[in-house]
């Protein structure tokens, strides 16, 4: 399994090739909401899947079709976003990436007017704009 960091630094042109022709297990969402030390219902609410169908597929060993994987990946990647910044700042052997995320976007935000992250997670936009909040955090900018 591919690290999150690693995932990460992975190009936007490979991550959509992957996106499109590998498959990738529903139990990825189960796995995401364990890393993330979050309720499974969270992640699936965050990222605007469906809650029937994500069960259903966890339970029948289906796959995410392209458009799930995506929104999984893109939250991957916010975890290996926080794990580089903690590599590239010192120690993080005890740094849970994965958790201080899951509750730092259930946070309201001044820079969201209030609004917590997790709101805007459920597009590539809303991800986006999360990312860069976090990169804001690491320069030291953060409104």
């Amino acid at each position: 399994m591919t690290s999150y960091e690693t995932l990460y630094h992975e190009t936007l042109a490979h991550l959509s090739k992957r996106i499109r022709h590998q498959p990738f297990p529903a139990k990825l969402v189960r796995n995401l909401a364990g890393d993330l030390h979050v309720e499974l219902e969270f992640v699936i609410n965050t990222l605007g899947l469906s809650r029937r169908n994500v069960f259903r597929k966890i339970e029948e060993s289906k796959n995410l079709d392209p458009g799930q994987a995506e929104r999984v990946i893109g939250m991957q990647r916010l975890i290996g976003q926080v794990q580089a910044m903690i590599t590239e700042s010192g120690d993080r052997e005890k740094f849970d990436a994965g958790r201080w995320l899951g509750e730092w976007i259930d946070q309201p935000l001044p820079a969201l007017g209030g609004r917590r992250p997790a709101e805007y997670l459920g597009d590539s936009a809303g991800r986006e704009w999360v990312s860069q909040l976090l990169r804001q955090i690491q320069a030291g900018v953060f409104a």
